[in-house]
């Protein structure tokens, strides 16, 4: 299955973390909105086994996308996700429909390809979805 995600992601406490290749960043504690996309038929690139990956154990698993360092820091929690399948990548209109609400983008952050300022938004309170 191909689509489109929704991770919102509680993080409890004012971190400081490198975020690879685009350096340090300051993550103010409340909610984040991560929008990500797994456009494979199959194998782990599928919708499905790129949520489990993401639910997976931080430790069990290789940094590979920005959204990885981020959830390794143990103050973070997933705490509700949206599943978008569809045959064709979404995850820039969707971005953009959430950062209308948000306080913030994180720049650069999970959007290395595409043209979009981020896929990470901040958002003081909770997301009503």
């Amino acid at each position: 299955m191909k689509g489109t995600y929704v991770l919102v992601i509680n993080l409890s406490r004012r971190i400081q973390i490198n975020v690879g290749a685009l350096g340090n960043f300051s993550f103010e504690n409340g909610y984040y909105c991560y929008v990500g996309s797994a456009m494979a038929n199959a194998g782990s690139s599928t919708l499905i086994n790129r949520i489990l990956r993401h639910l997976r154990n931080p430790n069990l698993r290789k940094i590979h996308w920005h959204i990885d360092y981020f959830l390794k820091n143990p103050n973070t929690q997933i705490v509700r996700l949206l599943l978008l399948p569809s045959k064709f990548r979404m995850e820039c209109e969707v971005v953009n429909i959430f950062k209308k609400e948000a306080e913030y983008s994180i720049s650069k952050f999970g959007s290395s390809d595409c043209k979009c300022e981020s896929h990470l938004l901040y958002f003081r309170d909770d997301l009503p979805i």
